[in-house]
């Protein structure tokens, strides 16, 4: 049966689980969910309520990873899922016709491309697009030579010449072309189901009498995406990287905006003027045929006035606006405490915005430091900005330095204790997705470290919990409660039934006592 779990129920086990341990409130760094209104709805989401009971919550935002992922199904959207049904449409005949896997790898090698399985792409991770459209594109020739011996008979003829230029591109023998004539005729005589010869019409259809269309679209989506991947790849990695999301996402907007506006505009204005920029004007955007398209480029120059070209220009131009709004609503990048964060990564050392930075978390982040304490964290923050004996911030081959391993080392020196304790909350903050776990596997996490779970109805995780020379500095603060001292609590309050129905709520409470303060 399905468990319907709603953010009242989720909240009442969260606070349940607080008041059997006496943990108080003040404990609770941050929280950060994924942007569905359960969790994040402003009025009775799950996250809401809980500030009602910690009104010092730090607002890290939203998953990011979840937005650049919606992101991608912005910029996506205005192809209407043109090469997306044709990546499904392979997988599936693939799938389906085992015997055309073989084929299809005994042309990759005359071709001399290499064979690689058919992937899939999954549907609610549209930056999967990229993966699998980067491994069409390599072997295209091979499936055209392929789905050729799907063409009408009729039609042979008008596409041959297709099959001839890839002949030609890559030096096929005499030897090679019989071969494929051989496959042709041996999957031409298929006895295929209604369902198989339509799919093999539709793919023949994008092919050859749309293959203009479909390489100009997996040429923009094997060039654009990257941007987008390559954020969501950053943090997915295991070590924190709080002080790096203002930095990477205001590079990730900037980046994605040279794609198509004006540099000279992107030149003249700040990031929060760029946030309000009306990026659909055609005063500030670049000539159609002057936007960033990747490869696509080289088509689109020797064919401007192709209709094909200029449908696709149109949809390339409305995707980045599309997804330059996303970004402008969901990115954020008007966050002080953000900001203010980025100053606690050891490369910023030295700077006076670097202390103006630091000097304000105490601010932002009201539940760390004693009233006695704020003036030594001042004269801390003055101090390690000039400090000449501090560790390198590279290791021996040039290579930067986790942060918590390079502040874990200023811990040890008993230097500059009140920033010591700010940084030590911080870095505990959960900010993303930071491994996918598989379902029914081990996750392996540093003691006290911040992590994610997936949540699985009816999953029965198992914990394999690791010590960190990073995170055995204790907190001198009375009320501060080490959370891994109830390590034992948690188990029993997750194990101590066999029933499936409460699971996702008990998930759900240990996720957010692991995302507790750690000093």
């Amino acid at each position: 049966s399905v468990i319907r779990v709603t953010s009242e129920s989720l909240f009442k086990e969260i606070v349940k689980v607080f008041e059997d341990h006496n943990i108080p409130w003040d404990n609770l760094m941050s929280i950060l969910m994924d942007s569905c209104n359960v969790m994040r709805g402003s009025k009775s989401g799950l996250e809401a309520r809980i500030r009602e009971k910690t009104t010092h919550l730090l607002d890290i935002d939203g998953d990011s990873c979840h937005h650049i992922h919606n992101s991608a199904k912005k910029l996506c959207k205005p192809f209407k899922g043109h090469v997306e049904k044709y990546l499904t449409d392979v997988f599936n005949d693939f799938k389906w016709s085992p015997d055309q896997k073989e084929c299809c790898s005994e042309i990759c090698l005359i071709l001399g491309i290499k064979f690689t399985a058919i992937e899939n792409m999954v549907p609610f991770r549209w930056l999967s697009c990229y993966d699998v459209s980067l491994s069409h594109l390599r072997i295209l020739d091979a499936l055209s030579i392929l789905y050729f011996a799907f063409i009408p008979h009729s039609d042979k003829s008008i596409y041959f010449s297709i099959l001839a230029g890839i002949y030609l591109e890559k030096n096929v023998s005499s030897e090679g072309k019989a071969r494929i004539k051989e496959i042709h005729q041996y999957l031409s005589e298929k006895k295929m189901t209604p369902e198989g010869i339509s799919r093999k019409e539709r793919i023949v259809q994008k092919l050859f009498k749309e293959r203009v269309r479909t390489q100009l679209v997996l040429h923009f989506y094997t060039a654009v995406l990257p941007l987008l991947k390559k954020y969501v790849c950053l943090f997915q990695t295991k070590e924190p990287l709080i002080h790096k999301l203002y930095d990477e996402q205001e590079q990730l907007f900037l980046d994605f905006l040279s794609c198509f506006l004006k540099h000279e505009v992107l030149k003249r204005k700040n990031v929060k003027q760029l946030l309000s920029l009306n990026v659909s004007e055609d005063e500030v955007m670049l000539k159609k045929s002057k936007m960033f398209l990747g490869s696509a480029e080289s088509i689109v120059s020797k064919n401007l006035k192709h209709d094909t070209v200029v449908a696709f220009l149109k949809q390339a131009n409305q995707a980045y606006v599309e997804c330059a709004q996303y970004l402008q609503k969901k990115l954020p990048l008007n966050n002080s405490l953000l900001q203010s964060i980025s100053a606690i990564d050891p490369i910023a050392r030295g700077y006076s915005v670097t202390a103006d930075r630091l000097k304000r978390l105490p601010k932002l982040v009201t539940n760390v430091l004693m009233q006695e304490e704020e003036m030594q964290y001042s004269l801390d923050v003055h101090l390690y900005q000039v400090d000449k004996f501090l560790p390198s911030y590279t290791d021996e081959h040039g290579n930067v330095l986790q942060i918590d391993l390079w502040w874990a080392a200023v811990f040890r020196s008993n230097k500059y204790c009140a920033l010591s304790k700010m940084v030590r909350a911080i870095l505990s903050c959960f900010h993303g997705p930071q491994r996918r776990n598989k379902p029914k596997e081990p996750v392996q996490v540093p003691k006290n470290a911040p992590f994610f779970l997936p949540v699985v109805s009816g999953l029965k995780p198992t914990f394999l919990i690791e010590d960190s020379d990073n995170w055995k500095e204790k907190n001198e603060k009375s009320n501060i409660l080490d959370v891994m001292q109830h390590k034992s609590e948690f188990y029993k309050i997750l194990y101590k039934s066999n029933e499936t129905e409460n699971c996702e709520l008990k998930f759900w409470c240990l996720m957010i006592l692991n995302m507790l303060r750690f000093f």
